[in-house]
């Protein structure tokens, strides 16, 4: 190949580059401008607004979450306070629990000095109803030796008027002392007999009429208690051993009530003594009125 040829092939293969190179810029400058439209588009347009939105949301969303916080913060303050109230009445209650406690010890204390004393006075009384009966007994021994002796009456022999005497006044004190240690017995058994008293329907002036004669009697009654309705106006007495007490209470609340004025002073007694649940202690009777 000549030198010529050499020349013109070269310079159509720069040619043809030339061109190639200039369609392949051109094609990339068109794609990029068109790249380029739609970038400023989106982002001058519909970006920017989904931008703005997104970024509104979240400052919304931060917006919702600090007055969340600051709420909460509140409720914090509050619960805080409400815990320092507790605390401060938990404490004042915690003192007046004391104080009762020790107001009911002191209570207790007096009680059980009380009943120390009640109970030294049974047995004083069970003591002294003990000598009575066995002063009594001998007596009654002496009373009948003398019989034995036929000296009883002045008609039994000349000397023996003095010794009659002295026989008819030792008989007075026998029943002097059989009264005397009845009334001791009765006694006793007044100081050991508790009432129970169940009102329903009942004028309180009534109820505080039996309340203190009962007291007064020598039993034991604590505070009357309340009740919707009764069976009926009786005493109930558990044991074999409380029925004279729950007669004579029975009889003693009757004339109260007659006395007070009450329109019903009758006052049945039930004996309970086969009662099949658990019972109240021996020396306590219920007394129900107001029927």
């Amino acid at each position: 190949m000549s030198l010529e040829d050499d020349e013109r092939s070269e310079l159509m293969s720069r040619q043809i580059a030339d061109r190639v190179t200039e369609s392949v810029e051109s094609s990339l400058r068109r794609r990029y401008s068109w790249i380029g439209l739609v970038t400023a588009f989106v982002l001058g347009g519909v970006g920017y607004g989904l931008i703005t939105a997104v970024v509104k949301d979240a400052n919304e969303s931060v917006l919702r979450a600090q007055v969340l916080l600051d709420d909460s913060e509140q409720k914090l303050e509050r619960i805080d306070a409400l815990a320092d109230r507790s605390r401060e009445q938990l404490g004042s209650l915690e003192e007046d629990m004391r104080a009762t406690q020790a107001r009911l010890e002191d209570r207790a204390k007096e009680i059980d000095e009380l009943l120390s004393a009640r109970r030294q006075d049974v047995d004083n009384l069970g003591r002294t109803a003990q000598q009575i009966e066995e002063l009594w007994a001998s007596v009654r021994d002496l009373n009948e030796r003398l019989a034995e002796t036929g000296l009883t009456s002045p008609e039994s022999t000349s000397g023996a008027g003095e010794m009659a005497e002295d026989a008819s006044s030792w008989k007075e004190r026998i029943d002097r002392l059989a009264e005397e240690n009845a009334y001791v017995q009765e006694r006793i058994a007044t100081s050991r007999t508790t009432v129970y008293l169940q009102v329903a329907r009942l004028s309180s002036e009534a109820a505080e009429a039996v309340t203190t004669a009962l007291s007064n009697a020598g039993y034991s009654v604590p505070d009357p208690q309340l009740v919707r309705g009764v069976p009926g106006q009786q005493v109930r007495y558990f044991h074999s051993a409380d029925r004279s007490a729950a007669e004579a209470v029975g009889q003693a609340a009757s004339d109260a009530l007659k006395a007070s004025g009450a329109s019903d002073a009758v006052i049945d007694v039930v004996d309970l003594t086969d009662w099949p649940q658990k019972k109240p202690r021996e020396g306590t009777v219920e007394l129900w009125l107001g029927r």
